[in-house]
């Protein structure tokens, strides 16, 4: 399947690719917990002889034991997965698409697959609302909710569900849930942090809180300060990926050019705030070339609005010899 970039503007205004379907992937086992023993999750699943990909197919080890999970109760032997990320809807054109698949999986397969041994689950994060008139017009089918922003088709040859991730309940399906970039409360993040302690080391959860803090950059960066100290330290875990990025860029294009850029941007903005965000932006460029920024430093820097000493502060930076260095100079 050949899959167009996800793509959302990064602080600078450029594009960044966010990489959605990877972080779906983590989170669908992730939610799947001690269940997911018992289920083969396959990732861009080649379906015959042809170039033609699904996103993921889940085949069951054991076809008769049921799932409890609610997102894979409607569960088969084979069950076909078509995920749509937060910047895109579920269309006419991808229902059929993805029926076409299961047919195509059922008749192309290496294994003898019977269409009675099969589903479809389709994941999206706004109502398909054309989609649904348009089957229920064309095709007659109905839709039955199961449990909360879980849907069954009705009427099809093969079983389908239709979830919608921003309506699952958060306290059974908080990382599904969460794979949005429109998050904008702290208590969301806050049961997220909750539930990733205890798996920080494992790497289904680094990838999909890697993701979501990534998408939510604004939102983490605004309430840093009312963090939980559990909260804030998984975002400095996963600040520091950001500070690396910020180094590599501070080296190519110079610290110094970086400082006049970041005071252009606010100019540009005719904001102060705007001049404080370019300033601090480029400070954090320059600190990560030193080192890892604490999330104690990244605090102290995100709540100075004066801009001169802000500009002060990238001075300070750009001679410093380490991090430590320049906490002295600033009195952290």
């Amino acid at each position: 399947m050949v899959r167009k970039k996800k793509r959302n503007k990064k602080p600078d205004g450029k594009q960044k690719t966010l990489r959605w379907h990877y972080g779906f992937y983590a989170g669908i086992q992730i939610e799947f917990g001690e269940e997911s023993d018992q289920l083969d999750f396959r990732q861009e699943v080649i379906l015959g002889t042809e170039p033609v990909r699904s996103d993921m197919i889940i085949i069951k080890k054991e076809p008769g034991r049921p799932i409890q999970k609610n997102i894979g109760r409607i569960f088969r032997r084979y069950n076909i997965i078509e995920y749509k990320s937060p910047d895109h809807s579920l269309t006419i054109a991808d229902f059929y698409k993805v029926c076409a698949y299961a047919f195509l999986y059922k008749s192309l397969g290496k294994n003898k697959v019977m269409i009675e041994d099969m589903t479809i689950s389709l994941f999206c994060s706004h109502y398909p609302r054309k989609l649904v008139k348009h089957l229920r017009k064309i095709w007659n089918f109905t839709f039955e909710k199961q449990s909360e922003g879980i849907y069954i088709v009705k009427g099809s040859v093969i079983p389908i569900q239709i979830i919608l991730l921003h309506l699952l309940p958060q306290e059974e399906n908080i990382w599904l849930s969460s794979l949005t970039n429109r998050m904008e409360d702290i208590t969301t993040a806050e049961k997220l942090a909750e539930a990733y302690e205890p798996h920080v080391n494992e790497p289904l959860y680094r990838q999909v809180m890697d993701l979501i803090v990534e998408a939510n950059e604004k939102m983490f960066s605004r309430e840093v300060k009312d963090m939980s100290e559990a909260l804030a330290k998984i975002f400095e875990e996963v600040w520091k990926d950001r500070v690396d990025e910020m180094k590599r860029k501070a080296v190519r294009e110079g610290r110094q050019e970086g400082i006049r850029e970041g005071r252009q941007e606010g100019i540009r903005e005719g904001r102060q705030e705007g001049i404080c965000e370019g300033l601090q932006s480029v400070l954090m460029e320059v600190l990560g070339e030193l080192g890892p920024v604490s999330i104690k430093l990244y605090r102290r820097i995100s709540d100075q609005k004066d801009t001169e000493t802000l500009k002060q502060w990238s001075r300070f930076a750009a001679t410093a010899k380490s991090i430590e260095d320049f906490e002295k100079k600033i009195s952290v």
